[in-house]
């Protein structure tokens, strides 16, 4: 019984030809494995560093083809697993690496390929309309005096209605006494700190000009409608000022993401 329990009971050495024992515990078997002194240092992806203590060429064999492979194995003071280097194991074939074809991306590559969507202000789907109490007197504000030195560039910032050096916003006092509360409520930090609880990644993206994303219908632009020193403006996007704006903008852009996960 205690024969048939032997973990080597059953085996053959196939060098003597004998049977119930293994090569490493042959007596008959006395190779003995030079060891070269190694100089190299090694680092895991863990940042571990390990200094070989020597370096030992040694046959092994593959069991699944039975094919006998000459590998180099480095010997160490940590009780560590062993291990098969990458040209080890695909000599053995063991594993199969297949090439994958990695492209560069570059922002400039990026811009061209997209370039519709990096080129002026871009629009979220659906036009605005500001709801107005209808109990409220229609007033017409006057114009804000604006000093001379900055009138040239104030003309060129309407004109152009690009990004520049002063931000372009209104400041509607009247129409926001007039303007309907938008019942939208904002999430608070408590509720975003919960749902990023678990992620491990984070990327923070910028709305360039974010309320200015949004399409104003036709009413709703006349209602933005303002005095300059050149003559009549009116916004045709959500426009900085009006009361209402953050709670809009707010709704839409989590309408726009609405179902992407981890958003």
């Amino acid at each position: 019984m205690r024969k048939l329990e032997c973990p080597a009971w059953g085996k053959k050495f196939n060098k003597f030809k004998r049977l119930n024992h293994f090569e490493a515990k042959c007596p008959k078997s006395n190779a003995i494995h030079s060891v070269d002194v190694s100089s190299k240092k090694f680092r895991f992806w863990d940042d571990f560093l390990v200094t070989p203590v020597g370096v030992t060429l040694t046959t092994i064999r593959n069991p699944k083809n039975r094919k006998h492979y000459s590998v180099e194995f480095i010997g160490v003071k940590q009780g560590l697993t062993p291990l098969l280097g990458l040209k080890a194991v695909e000599a053995m074939r063991l594993v199969k690496i297949k090439e994958c074809q990695m492209e560069r991306v570059s922002i400039v590559s990026i811009t061209d390929k997209f370039s519709n969507v990096f080129e002026d202000l871009g629009t979220i789907q659906g036009q605005l309309s500001l709801k107005l109490d209808e109990s409220v007197q229609p007033l017409i504000s006057p114009s804000s005096r604006i000093p001379v030195a900055l009138q040239p560039k104030v003309k060129a910032e309407l004109v152009r209605l690009k990004s520049g050096d002063m931000r372009s916003c209104l400041h509607p006092c009247n129409l926001n006494k007039a303007l309907k509360r938008e019942h939208y409520q904002i999430l608070l930090l408590e509720d975003t700190r919960y749902n990023m609880s678990l992620s491990k990644v984070f990327a923070k993206l910028d709305v360039k000009s974010a309320y200015c994303h949004c399409e104003l219908d036709e009413s709703s632009s006349q209602l933005t409608t303002f005095q300059s020193p050149f003559c009549l403006y009116r916004w045709r996007r959500l426009v900085f000022g009006p009361s209402v704006s953050s709670k809009i903008f707010r709704k839409k852009i989590l309408e726009a993401v609405s179902g992407l996960k981890g958003v």
